[in-house]
């Protein structure tokens, strides 16, 4: 984590293990996080995260295995029909 461009942000930086949409992502995502964002995350967390093309913060934030489980048990079943879309909408 590194200061943002505006005081009260922190830029948030991921190395990409698995990419649901699109199917494959660069190495690297990074986006800005509100300072009294909750949980923070630490060097080696593991999350789950969701961004709209476009945005510059996560709609979706999953930190810690059990609740990173229960998002992905509706995220996996949901690529299917999310093959008619582009990430663009």
């Amino acid at each position: 984590m590194a200061p943002g461009p505006e005081g009260g942000e922190d830029r948030v930086t991921l190395d990409v293990t698995r990419s649901y949409k699109p199917a494959r992502s660069e190495g690297e995502v990074t986006f800005r996080m509100t300072k009294g964002s909750w949980p923070r995350p630490a060097v080696g967390d593991r999350l789950l995260v969701g961004i709209r093309p476009g945005a510059a913060t996560p709609d979706l934030w999953a930190h810690g295995e059990q609740r990173i489980a229960r998002e992905r048990a509706w995220i996996v079943p949901a690529l299917p029909s999310a093959e008619r879309t582009t990430c663009e909408e």
